[in-house]
């Protein structure tokens, strides 16, 4: 039985930035590679991307569900409509990606499904790339001068109390190892009850733009007292902020 969604959110102008559609291509394949498709409905929405780029999305049938934008509605639209075709599809659970977040290893989507039920506590599951014992690899503070893992760089504490990170686990499954932790919610590719979507997705977005969005989800999550589970090492990485120049123009 399908119980998740995995939503894609795609935006591209391959003119300007045509690094992003080779990764967004890369993306797509390690979907198809990783996602267990008897165990999840696919779908991308997206944001009025370039023709070519459009026209990549329609010719694949990777995805059970294509909403192609005539404009861009961004982030907070796309989640909104996404978080919508779950209730629809009277599904329990939301994985949102980004089309630069490449899939590394398998998902284990059953094992990520029992976890919330064995711990009615966690409000969401971080599943991008993370090592518990690497965490100075990623520590995104300002007390560091190299972060060995740049593009998946998180700040090692919990920015919306200020809390340092309080970690329990490890708990084992057959599939993966889990830990919990008094993390504050992020935006970056979590597994999600769409039950704890719906209590901290605002009713009302008047602002366009995603860390507005972000900031106001994190302080529901917080002020709900949700923990967050987090998939030690991680299913996905995040391919790019460096793709987003736009390529200089012969002089």
């Amino acid at each position: 039985m399908k119980r998740c969604l995995v939503g894609i959110v795609s935006w591209c102008d391959s003119s300007r930035f045509p690094e992003r559609f080779k990764i967004f291509k890369k993306a797509v394949a390690a979907i198809q590679k990783y996602i267990p498709r008897n165990e999840c409905i696919i779908a991308i929405i997206d944001n009025h991307s370039s023709e070519d780029v459009q026209a990549f999305i329609e010719a694949s049938d990777i995805f059970d569900h294509k909403i192609v934008l005539p404009e861009n509605i961004h982030d907070v639209g796309a989640y909104g409509v996404l978080a919508h075709l779950a209730r629809d599809l009277k599904l329990d659970y939301i994985w949102v990606l980004e089309n630069d977040y490449v899939l590394f290893k398998p998902v284990p989507i059953k094992s990520l499904m029992t976890f919330f039920k064995k711990h009615s506590e966690v409000g969401y599951i971080r599943t991008q790339k993370f090592e518990f014992n690497q965490q100075h690899c990623y520590d995104k503070s300002q007390k560091h001068t190299k972060v060995v893992e740049k593009e998946n760089a998180i700040w090692l504490k919990n920015i919306e109390t200020e809390e340092d990170l309080t970690w329990h686990g490890p708990y084992k499954t057959d599939r993966c190892t889990m830990y919990i932790n008094n993390w504050h919610f992020g935006m970056h590719g979590g597994i999600i009850p769409l039950s704890v979507w719906e209590k901290i997705y605002p009713q009302e977005v008047s602002m366009p733009y995603y860390y507005k969005l972000e900031k106001i989800m994190r302080h529901n999550f917080s002020k709900q007292g949700f923990k967050v589970g987090v998939l030690d090492g991680g299913v996905f990485s995040m391919e790019a902020p460096s793709v987003y120049q736009a390529p200089e123009k012969n002089k």
